[in-house]
């Protein structure tokens, strides 16, 4: 083969492509394998972080939707509860109207006679004025006012009496008590505080002591007569549970979380024992240690 034939010079050309080829070292090669593979790996990571954060938007638009719904259905219920809650107004209204009329139609009423709840036997009676839960009735032996929980269950019929009336009444003097109390002591300490502080003996505080007492015998009975009503109404759910009639608001019932009971009403005797306990540590401050 000449030496300027095309043969020659092609395979010069393949000559010099080999030791091109040969001068590039096996570190770096496997370095820019490496750097590639890095690259790679930080790309595929990107990638997923891409997709897990468009899963979330995802996530989080749905939340956002389903929020506004949520939004939209309580204002509805709130709005149906409001037309309700006015339509048991206008009911309690109409219902309070119509027992007023027929207390007042009571007034003048005769009856031949009227057996109270106690046993007595009023003859030719008549109520006379009807205030509140309270009867003023005249008979042939006398005069008499009789509350309307303890007459009979015809004049209770007749008045629209419910039993639960008598227990909010009662509620309601007892609040009345306290109040006035409350606020007897609050003058009491604000004109004379030094006296009521240096004379244990003072008179006027052993006074507001003895009210105060009578005010939580007065309690301890409603709770009690409460405790009462809510075991006869539901007998086989307080079934068991402890009560003491004698310090009715430390009784199991109400402080002994074992003992607690899911029942209709047991919140009305946490109020009420509530009541008892914020009395016994005014009691404890008017006596001292």
């Amino acid at each position: 083969m000449p030496p300027g034939s095309k043969l020659w010079k092609a395979a010069g050309l393949a000559l010099v492509a080999m030791l091109m080829c040969s001068c590039v070292k096996k570190e770096d090669y496997e370095r820019v394998l490496q750097e590639k593979a890095a690259v790679q790996a930080q790309l595929d990571q990107r990638q997923a972080q891409i997709r897990q954060l468009q899963e979330q938007l995802a996530a989080t638009q749905l939340q956002l939707t389903q929020i506004v719904e949520l939004q939209t259905r309580l204002k509805d219920a709130l709005s149906r509860l409001e037309d309700r809650q006015k339509e048991i107004d206008d009911l309690n209204a109409r219902w309070e109207k119509f027992k007023e009329e027929r207390r007042q139609g009571m007034i003048g009423r005769e009856y031949p006679e009227i057996r109270l709840d106690d046993g007595r036997l009023l003859k030719k009676a008549k109520i006379t004025a009807m205030q509140g839960d309270e009867l003023a009735i005249i008979h042939e032996s006398g005069f008499m006012k009789v509350m309307l929980s303890k007459s009979n269950d015809q004049v209770r019929w007749q008045a629209c009496f419910d039993p639960n009336e008598a227990a909010a009444s009662e509620r309601a003097k007892m609040l009345a008590q306290a109040r006035l109390l409350d606020q007897r002591l609050s003058e009491k300490n604000t004109s004379s505080p030094a006296t009521l502080t240096n004379k244990p003996g003072n008179s006027g505080r052993e006074q507001e002591a003895r009210l105060l007492e009578s005010v939580i015998r007065a309690q301890r009975l409603e709770l009690n007569n409460a405790h009462a009503r809510l075991s006869k109404q539901q007998p086989g759910a307080l079934r068991g549970a402890h009560w003491d009639s004698t310090r009715p608001e430390d009784s199991g019932l109400l402080n002994v979380f074992a003992e607690r009971r899911a029942v209709l009403g047991i919140s009305q005797l946490d109020i009420m024992a509530s009541a008892i306990k914020a009395n016994l540590r005014k009691l404890q401050d008017l006596r001292g240690p």
